[in-house]
């Protein structure tokens, strides 16, 4: 079975995608910080991350992508923001992280699962 690591600092937030994304087949671990998703990823060794874009303890997305791809350098990941979506790419792409989509707040469901799928392969 797949494994998705969410790492997003509001409780609602992850609860119902994990919810969602289980109930699409897929195995879900969650993160509320930086400290907690490398854990998780040491012990889970995650097939794909979807994170927020900003966490609440003032830490980034882009030091939590940093630090997991230090560990897997192929995991796929969708950042989850409030910009612009272009605008997220442009961003990713200068700092250089690789395979990663941006999907803008707010969002269907069925489009989270759509392009969680299509970055797995």
């Amino acid at each position: 079975m797949r494994h998705v690591l969410i790492v997003d600092d509001e409780v609602a937030t992850r609860q119902v995608l994990k919810l969602y994304l289980e109930r699409s087949g897929l195995e879900v671990s969650t993160a509320s910080s930086l400290a907690e998703a490398v854990a998780c990823a040491d012990a889970k060794k995650p097939d794909f991350l979807l994170c927020d874009w900003r966490l609440g303890d003032g830490t980034s997305g882009i030091e939590v992508i940093r630090a997991l791809r230090a560990r897997s350098e192929k995991l796929p990941l969708l950042v989850m923001t409030g910009m612009a979506g272009d605008e997220m790419i442009d961003q990713l792409q200068a700092i250089g992280l690789g395979e990663h989509d941006v999907l803008s707040k707010p969002f269907r469901a069925s489009e989270l699962l759509e392009r969680i799928r299509s970055l797995m392969g």
